[in-house]
């Protein structure tokens, strides 16, 4: 039998009429710890961390888009550009390269280094989710409205463009970039054979498809939908094999650690949980301020930040995770 260590946080949050502050707080036996830093930012409704770096991460919400340092908490650039709130924001591969979403109607490229705009790409009416392929030659753009396309990453042009019967809210490539997939506001799945187009098969989930993640090995795909659940997905099958019930919200952002084993869920319920795959058990679970609305993990996977959609985003050190899970009932994967 193997026992949890039980961790308490407490997450200050200080604020005023004109912003609030990103908090960062490390996972220690302690029952309750304050904030280590704070950084004046309005909102945390986007951010990633790199994948190469991890001392930094990019933040967007209502008040706009910056990068961090993820160790001191000091701001390393303002990025300009978005007229709009930040919806989505991710790195490169190679961490060189970002990419934002916005409700400005545009997707903006932006140089890590310089701060510079490379490109902008745009939609009829908000674009929720953008993802890069894993060997960064692709991006997706997907909005309101179910507009969605594939576009090269470096020549800007487009190889793809859907349209869906309902807004597509989550998107993503497969690790060999092979599938790409859609998450739709009805609930469905969509899975696309990249280079043709061609739909390999669409799934009713149930719920809006707020968020959706590939498994490192390429075999299953993971989704999390306003039923306040998770499903993976057998991507030779197209059918679900197992399921995360009883969240307290929408699961509206999750994260596989980069080695496969872990997987981090947060929802509108203020909660995160973290999930080892292979054994299909809870190893820790956390409980925010407010309404989770991102989640990233740090490249290393020894840590995952958090954001809210009025207030500050959260670290939290995960290097007291129990070396695997155990089903435990209503919490555990239910298998179909």
């Amino acid at each position: 039998m193997f026992k949890f260590l039980q961790l308490c946080f407490r997450i200050v949050i200080v604020s005023s009429i004109f912003f609030c502050v990103l908090v960062v707080i490390q996972s220690q036996t302690s029952p309750a710890q304050s904030p280590i830093l704070t950084i004046p930012v309005d909102s945390s409704l986007a951010l990633d961390f790199s994948p190469v770096d991890a001392s930094i991460v990019v933040i967007g919400g209502t008040d706009g888009l910056g990068l961090y340092n993820a160790k001191n908490g000091s701001l390393i650039r303002s990025l300009t550009g978005h007229s709009g709130s930040i919806r989505s924001a991710v790195f490169s591969p190679d961490g060189k390269r970002i990419l934002t979403g916005s409700e400005d109607k545009n997707a903006i490229l932006w140089d890590v280094e310089t701060g510079d705009v490379i490109h902008r790409f745009q939609h009829r009416d908000t674009i929720v989710t953008v993802c890069f392929s894993s060997d960064g030659s692709k991006i997706i753009t997907g909005g309101i409205g179910g507009e969605a396309h594939i576009w090269d990453a470096n020549d800007f042009n487009e190889y793809h463009s859907f349209q869906a019967s309902m807004n597509v809210l989550s998107s993503g490539f497969s690790p060999d970039s092979r599938l790409t997939a859609l998450g739709l506001g009805n609930g469905r799945l969509q899975v696309y054979e990249t280079e043709s187009a061609d739909r390999l098969f669409e799934l009713f989930v149930t719920g809006s498809i707020q968020s959706l993640v590939f498994h490192p090995d390429g075999k299953t795909v993971l989704t999390g939908s306003d039923n306040k659940e998770i499903k993976m997905i057998d991507l030779r099958q197209g059918t679900v094999i197992r399921n995360i019930p009883n969240f307290a919200g929408s699961v509206s952002e999750m994260d596989v650690s980069a080695d496969g084993r872990w997987l981090a869920a947060a929802s509108w319920g203020s909660e995160i949980k973290i999930y080892d795959i292979q054994n299909y058990g809870l190893l820790k679970e956390f409980q925010a301020s407010d309404s989770i609305y991102s989640l990233s993990f740090s490249p290393d996977g020894d840590s995952i930040i958090y954001g809210v959609y009025k207030g500050p985003a959260s670290l939290l050190d995960l290097y007291d995770l129990p070396d695997f899970g155990v089903e435990t009932g209503v919490e555990g994967w239910k298998k179909f």
